[in-house]
């Protein structure tokens, strides 16, 4: 597929009911627990390498045991029910709509496949295009209506009559392999839920705890518990109790302590890891860095596959290499803007300006230029400079230090960041995952795999995972090309930092959630400034509809909690 914005991944099947075990509120006649069964694949029209099965290991409210496989197959597999179970069936939001499938993939890699409904001729369509990853259980994915892709489908008008499933090769993940399969139970379509809205905040300033009595009166913790909320931290474990600079342009910049961590944590707040050294870059690389993206770093458009290199849009200006350096002002110039940030590290791969040396560790020191840079041997302070020794010209190879040609490297740090989170005696850094500078690619992605991660955010790419069959996101589509088919549900929005939305656009947001029967996220930084009044304004607005029962305010844990408890299931 050209785009990546539809996709949404999801696990098990929402308990429907709130974080306070309220029950949800009825669904309609016509619908049961998860919505109204559109297929059960007890017939298939014109199948296409598909078979319905009958089997004892189905998913809940498959009732026969009729599963539907799909198989590998060259010219594309495919399976359509039409009619529909029951009949067609007319969405009740004429805005959109969303669906749920059950769905497991026995095999050992994630696959792509497409879901779409269709009108009564097949002339008008909506569809999804989903990913799925490997495991041993059913997983209940529920899709957005924001992430909908129609071609000339008129809501309110037109009716579901038939489901298609359907084998997809173009996307990120590649062609399927001969013998992998994946199986599918029920489709259902206008899923219940009651909206929910997670307040959360990433890297573990202090001003999350501490106020500041001249850049913030109060801390996160006070304004967002002033309105009877709890948040979630998503925290470094080598920055806490630190000064840290790093990857943050020079500034200082002071860090939550083990012990604040422990006592919000305390308080009835939720942490997850933010990875173990939080990789940034001025592209927002994030993660990036540590696999072949950073390998690569002054060359990345010569070197990383072809497939790679379309889906991120790499061109020339991705050669990076540096070109010459200037003795005395110690500046190193580069071919194109470098991207680099004060404190980021870089090894030079092949030669390196005179006075430097190939395989050292060098990190930024000042960027005069968007194109230069000087650098120094010691990390923090930054004032061991390296010293050009000789003008010199040539062209020099980079990479971003530690990085590896795989996801290794990523997958380290991942699971550092996990150790350094339990070694404080909070668990939760196993389960809730932030992506340093929202990026993910494929090798970030199968890394998160291998750690076994079960819900990730990706912040600057308006997404996340979540472990419920409930429909996520806030309905704010409009997100680039997302490499990888994985974090591309816009449903949480940056109330601080450069992107500093409107009050307007913040309440727009939780309204949006709220109207989607979504479970919408938040995210801040430093609690400092202008922007402190986004998460007042965000919580005050939340608290309003709290009050009139539209929307509930949840902690990862109360979500985590939600997610383990099972629904009762009519057979």
């Amino acid at each position: 597929m050209v785009t990546r914005r539809e996709v949404l991944i999801l696990g098990l099947a929402s308990p429907w009911l709130t974080a306070s075990g309220a029950p949800e509120p009825a669904p309609r006649p016509d619908r049961g627990p998860y919505g109204r069964q559109i297929a059960s694949w007890s017939r298939l029209d014109k199948p296409a390498g598909s078979s319905v099965l009958m089997s004892n290991d189905a998913p809940p409210g498959t009732g026969a045991g009729a599963v539907l496989r799909l198989n590998q197959d060259a010219a594309l597999s495919s399976a359509e029910q039409r009619p529909i179970d029951g009949g067609p069936y007319q969405p009740q939001d004429a805005a959109g709509f969303t669906v749920g499938v059950w769905v497991k993939n026995p095999n050992s890699r994630s696959l792509n496949f497409v879901l779409g409904v269709y009108n009564a001729n097949a002339s008008a369509y909506v569809k999804w295009n989903c990913a799925v990853e490997p495991g041993d259980s059913w997983a209940f994915l529920t899709l957005s209506h924001s992430q909908q892709i129609a071609a000339g489908w008129k809501p309110g008008a037109d009716a579901i009559h038939a489901v298609r499933i359907s084998q997809q090769d173009n996307a990120a993940e590649g062609p399927w392999h001969p013998g992998e399969y994946l199986l599918f139970g029920n489709v259902y379509a206008d899923l219940p839920g009651r909206p929910l809205f997670m307040l959360t905040f990433d890297d573990g300033f202090a001003s999350q705890r501490h106020p500041n009595a001249e850049r913030t009166p109060r801390s996160a913790q006070q304004i967002v518990e002033s309105y009877g909320f709890r948040g979630s931290l998503f925290l470094v474990p080598t920055w806490l109790g630190t000064t840290g600079v790093y990857g943050y342009g020079g500034g200082a910049n002071k860090f939550l302590s083990v012990e604040d961590a422990k006592a919000m944590h305390a308080a009835g707040w939720s942490i997850g890891s933010h990875s173990n050294t939080h990789p940034s870059s001025a592209d927002n690389a994030g993660l990036r860095l540590l696999g072949p993206y950073g390998y690569f770093l002054s060359n990345t458009v010569d070197n990383l596959p072809p497939a790679y290199v379309t889906t991120w849009g790499l061109g020339p200006t991705h050669r990076r290499r540096a070109i010459r350096a200037a003795a005395g002002t110690n500046v190193v110039t580069f071919e194109n803007p470098h991207q680099f940030l004060v404190n980021f590290p870089i090894v030079f791969a092949d030669r390196a300006p005179s006075g430097l040396q190939v395989g050292t560790t060098y990190y930024c020191q000042s960027i005069p230029s968007p194109a230069s840079a000087t650098f120094a041997t010691d990390q923090g302070s930054l004032k061991a400079t390296a010293a050009i020794s000789a003008d010199w010209s040539g062209l020099a190879n980079y990479r971003y230090a530690g990085a590896s040609n795989d996801d290794r490297a990523i997958h380290a740090d991942i699971q550092a960041g996990i150790a350094g989170i339990t070694a404080i005696g909070i668990p939760t850094g196993a389960r809730y995952f932030s992506l340093p500078q929202g990026s993910a690619d494929a090798y970030v992605r199968s890394a998160c795999i291998r750690a076994r991660l079960p819900w990730v955010r990706g912040a600057s790419l308006h997404g996340h995972t979540l472990l419920v069959g409930r429909p996520s996101g806030g309905g704010l589509s409009n997100v680039a090309n997302t490499p990888g088919g994985w974090l591309a549900q816009p449903d949480c929005i940056q109330t601080d930092g450069a992107v500093n939305p409107s009050i307007a656009a913040i309440k727009a947001y939780v309204d949006e959630t709220i109207r989607e029967r979504a479970c919408g996220c938040s995210y801040h930084h430093e609690v400092a400034g202008s922007t402190t009044a986004n998460l007042e304004n965000l919580c005050a607005h939340l608290r309003q509809k709290a009050d009139a029962k539209l929307i509930e305010v949840v902690t990862l844990d109360q979500m985590w909690a939600l997610q383990n408890r099972k629904p009762a299931i009519p057979q």
